[in-house]
């Protein structure tokens, strides 16, 4: 079946027995029945789906100063990118510090949306870390992206009074990673 600039009508339902849909580059399957009311042009852009993408990303891991190291072996998470949406996951391990202090951030596949919209932009979830130091008075380490991060994923421990401290890691150190965050 070919189709042409012609518009293609199914009355009840198309079925496909064998093989794959293919939809060309720049295009996608639109699920704009209805306009949205939030939607600020009459594109209806965001009832497009033009993305799925699943892979690896190879972390690397950045400090205020000083350097980190992460294993060759497990320095990989997985991703799943559905039209805006990015979901993470996978175990990093530290091989090797030299004098780290500061903020940790951890590459990430893609860059977070970078629109500050009253905090709707930002993204986080819990990370657990195996053979690390817990700061005094640190509850649980917790993962932020921000819209001002692009695609690097912060570490900071929560305290009771909800100040956080920056986390610094060491050699030997395993943090397992998963969440969702939104991209542009």
């Amino acid at each position: 079946l070919t189709l042409s600039s012609t518009a293609l009508t199914v009355a009840n339902g198309l079925t496909l027995t064998d093989g794959d849909v293919t939809v060309a580059s720049g295009h996608g399957v639109t699920f704009a029945a209805t306009s949205d009311a939030s939607e600020s042009n009459t594109s209806m852009a965001s009832e497009l789906f033009d993305d799925y993408e699943e892979g690896t990303h190879d972390c690397t891991v950045t400090m205020a100063s000083g350097s980190v190291t992460l294993n060759s072996g497990y320095n990989k998470i997985k991703y799943t990118k559905v039209g805006r949406v990015v979901t993470i996951q996978g175990q990093i391990n530290v091989s090797s510090v030299s004098s780290p202090s500061g903020l940790m951030q951890i590459s990430m596949p893609f860059s977070i949306d970078t629109t500050n919209d009253e905090g709707a932009n930002i993204s986080g979830g819990t990370v657990r870390a195996y053979n690390a130091d817990v700061p005094t008075g640190g509850l649980y380490l917790f993962g932020t992206m921000v819209f001002n991060t692009g695609a690097n994923l912060q570490l900071e421990w929560v305290k009771a009074s909800s100040a956080t401290v920056n986390h610094v890691p060491k050699a030997n150190e395993y943090l397992i990673i998963s969440f969702s965050y939104a991209t542009a």
